[in-house]
């Protein structure tokens, strides 16, 4: 029987929680745009360990970075550098992956890829060829440091002398 695309360097398509080791489901090929924690590696959510751990490719924004997190899950995948510095020559290469039906996951160094590294224009050119783009979020660090901070997330901001909100200063807009 064929092992796949899985050789000696990846190892097996699996993650280690705790000590329990989990067997990745196949991905289809697609992009995978997988957030990761901000600051505590144990922020990761399974969706994204599992999309890692099954991913033919893990596009990284520095692959020293990466490693530390996907070694503290036993996830042993290949790693490429995409980043600022090598999007014009490693972008082609990913690309060229993609359409041969393999899946990328690409993170960042921490928080969701797209809002501050180069991911935007993998994304554009993954669109651009019709290569499917799926994201994986994390979790919402909006929200907990809100609560965390003793902001009542179901209330609107008071209403403020001279219109608007709070601090938000919303104008309002035409007549009446």
């Amino acid at each position: 029987m064929e092992k796949s695309s899985v050789t000696a360097e990846t190892g097996k398509r699996s993650y280690v929680v705790g000590q329990t080791e989990i067997a990745a489901r196949p991905l289809e090929p697609a992009l995978y745009l997988v957030a990761t924690p901000i600051g505590n590696l144990a922020d990761i959510t399974l969706r994204a360990l599992e999309t890692l751990a099954a991913a033919d490719i893990v596009a990284c924004e520095d692959t020293r970075v990466s490693r530390v997190l996907l070694d503290r899950y036993g996830i042993r995948r290949r790693t490429t550098a995409y980043h600022e510095h090598n999007a014009g020559e490693a972008g082609p290469k990913l690309i060229s992956a993609l359409q041969a039906g393999q899946s990328v996951a690409l993170i960042s160094d921490a928080g969701t890829p797209l809002v501050s590294d180069p991911g935007y224009r993998l994304v554009g050119e993954a669109l651009d060829h019709g290569i499917r783009v799926v994201p994986i979020p994390g979790p919402g660090g909006a929200p907990g440091g809100g609560g965390g901070g003793g902001f009542n997330q179901n209330a609107a901001p008071p209403p403020r002398a001279g219109g608007g909100w709070g601090g938000v200063g919303v104008k309002k807009i035409g007549g009446g």
